[in-house]
């Protein structure tokens, strides 16, 4: 006889039409996390694993969003106006396109940076860059 599969924290998280209006939610494992309609306006998410989470119609105006994975996350019906994105993982090319669309705010991901930041330390190490 095998054993039933523990729970898991992810199982629980159902947090549908919470108020967390400036949480501070930093690095949260929200996993799978069940936020359909949630207030998260200006809430903190920096870092927080979100992947998977479902955030339909939640409200998440000027919530901080930068660095968090959003693999797999539904935002159908959300408000994200003036979010900020910088450095996400886990988003698709046509799910960056919507969210700025949507009024969400430096929506790039992390695999952009990386490569402005190697092609600018490529052009400081050349003679070109010491003569503008």
């Amino acid at each position: 006889m095998s054993k039933p599969k523990p729970s898991t924290i992810h199982d629980n998280i159902k947090l549908n039409g919470a108020t967390l209006q400036d949480a501070q939610l930093c690095g949260a494992d929200l996993t799978e996390a069940k936020l359909c309609g949630a207030q998260l306006s200006d809430a903190k998410l920096t870092g927080a694993d979100l992947t998977g989470a479902d955030l339909t119609g939640a409200d998440l105006r000027k919530a901080n969003l930068r660095n968090a994975n959003l693999s797999g996350i539904n935002l159908s019906g959300a408000n994200v106006q003036g979010a900020q994105c910088k450095g996400n993982t886990g988003l698709t090319e046509d799910a960056i396109r919507n969210l700025k669309k949507r009024g969400a705010r430096e929506v790039l991901p992390i695999a952009s940076y990386l490569f402005l930041v190697i092609s600018l330390l490529h052009i400081a190490q050349t003679d070109e860059f010491f003569k503008l």
